[in-house]
């Protein structure tokens, strides 16, 4: 699609380039990448974009940057993701136990693939272990309390995925179930 102009949305540089991020799913380094979009000024979605004072019309290629995990595909906008930060802070403030996913597995994989039980064929649903866990007690040595840049100190709901059948309540990790997978196909 053509475009008569372009505009390079900057949203918070000091935070986009100076600060590390992390995935909320895998903990993985995020990667800033290129977003475009052409919009045109007199479409309905036009209000969500700033076409100034009316010296860009038609269609404009609007450019910013977001965050990609490299690991998972986990893709977030730069406020989304400094809004979940900034809760996790005030999580870790409040003294209300952080809760922190430890996933090992593809979100694809585990949420839009469809996984059966072993046992019974059944369809199985994901349910998490919760375990919490204070970063000054002596078992804190086997669990990561970062977040981003950010370390949670006191209580950390630790949370850990797996698969289970609702059936038969047969239970299997992700990379168990994975194998199994693979090795049946």
């Amino acid at each position: 699609m053509r475009y008569t102009g372009v505009s390079r949305v900057f949203y918070g540089p000091f935070y986009v380039n100076c600060i590390k991020h992390y995935c909320p799913n895998c903990n993985e380094l995020l990667h800033k990448i290129t977003v475009s979009k052409i919009v045109n000024s007199r479409s309905p979605e036009a209000k969500d974009f700033s076409f100034g004072d009316t010296y860009l019309v038609g269609n404009v290629k609007f450019i910013w940057t977001e965050f990609k995990c490299p690991i998972c595909g986990f893709q977030t906008s730069i406020r989304e993701l400094k809004r979940f930060e900034k809760e996790l802070k005030r999580m870790a403030d409040e003294k209300k136990p952080a809760i922190k996913y430890q996933y090992n597995m593809n979100p694809f994989y585990v949420h839009w693939k469809k996984h059966y039980c072993p046992k019974c064929n059944n369809k199985l649903t994901v349910k998490y272990k919760s375990e919490v866990i204070n970063s000054k007690s002596p078992e804190a040595k086997y669990y990561d309390f970062s977040v981003g840049d950010i370390y949670i100190v006191g209580d950390v709901d630790f949370r850990t995925s797996f698969f289970h059948c609702d059936k038969c309540d047969f239970t299997i990790p992700f990379d168990e179930m994975k194998k199994f997978e693979k090795k049946n196909s």
